[in-house]
């Protein structure tokens, strides 16, 4: 598999994690694993809503991994963010340990589109 193919379906990849992670938490399927959101019902799909575009985003990075960096930037970010609020909130005993468990997933994402920013720009052109 070429570069630019690669990139392709790992943005692919990514798009669908977070769509699997919003419908997991909007339908209650995570719970069913044992993993709590404490959210009320408005608060669970906001969440989901920014799940779903930032996966979104990663589906557009997908179609053309020649454009569209940004997003990639803004994805890197969203994601450290989003794995540190969990973790500093189960570190404060607010939500189980086990939420990491699926953010986890994040963080190899995080290190995938760094290897994006840093090889496959210029690669993938």
């Amino acid at each position: 598999m070429n570069r630019p193919a690669y990139y392709k379906a790992m943005f692919y990849v990514a798009s669908a994690f977070n769509w699997m992670m919003a419908a997991a938490v909007l339908s209650g399927a995570i719970a069913a694993v044992g993993i709590s959101v404490p959210l009320d019902a408005l608060g669970k799909e906001l969440l989901c809503l920014f799940i779903a575009v930032f996966g979104y985003g990663y589906y557009l990075v997908g179609r053309d991994v020649t454009r569209n960096e940004g997003i990639v930037v803004l994805g890197i970010v969203g994601k450290v963010l989003f794995f540190g609020l969990l973790a500093g909130n189960a570190i404060a005993g607010r939500v189980p340990f086990r939420v990491l468990l699926p953010a986890s997933g994040d963080l190899v994402f995080v290190i995938l589109f760094f290897e994006f920013l840093l090889n496959g720009r210029t690669s993938s052109r």
